[in-house]
């Protein structure tokens, strides 16, 4: 049986997925290209209406501890479901490329600052 899955954010080709019923999150993540190098693997998200209340469910998931394999037989406890969303959020980093923005916001309170101060 063959579904729909959406995998968004830090993956190589994030997009909708058509996948097998029977594939669980890492194949379905590999399906997607695989997480890109700044994945955030600690706190996947897993998105899901619920068909009876048509309440929207997240599960949060730790991908680290799985491929680690600090947890027993993880994969069989995560159920993808058709139409599910698979969301990876960008790991904090503390790289200058990256965090550009809050140096330049520091920079200027610092000027601020030494502006007053003279």
């Amino acid at each position: 049986l063959l579904m729909y899955v959406n995998v968004w954010g830090e993956v190589n080709k994030p997009g909708r997925i058509l996948v097998g019923s029977s594939n669980d999150l890492l194949k379905i993540i590999s399906f997607a290209g695989g997480p890109n190098s700044d994945a955030n693997l600690s706190k996947i998200k897993i998105t899901r209406t619920d068909p009876i209340t048509a309440k929207i469910i997240i599960y949060t998931v730790n991908l680290n501890k799985i491929i680690n394999s600090e947890i027993s037989h993880p994969l069989e406890k995560i159920q993808i479901y058709p139409e599910d969303t698979i969301i990876i959020s960008k790991k904090f980093s503390l790289n200058f490329l990256d965090n550009y923005q809050l140096l330049n916001l520091f920079c200027l309170f610092l000027n601020i600052c030494l502006i007053m101060i003279w």
